[in-house]
């Protein structure tokens, strides 16, 4: 499996995606994406050391809408 469908799987279950991995998904380079997140430009969250997009900002980057949830 590519590392795109790899980011958007892991983004429609709605779990955060590593900046690297989202980075080679997008086309962006890494650097570019560490910019736009101290920018603001992204969200991002931290934990402990590791820097992670949230799901639906991942989508976001991507050009994908979210998918809603069945009620």
């Amino acid at each position: 499996m590519s590392v795109f469908s790899e980011v958007v799987k892991r983004a429609r279950e709605g779990r955060s995606v590593k900046v690297p991995d989202l980075a080679e998904a997008s086309g962006f380079s890494r650097n570019a994406l560490y910019q736009a997140i101290k920018r603001e430009e992204v969200g991002s969250i931290r934990l402990g050391r590791a820097t992670v997009v949230p799901a639906h900002e991942a989508l976001r980057l991507l050009g994908l809408k979210p998918e809603g949830i069945a009620a």
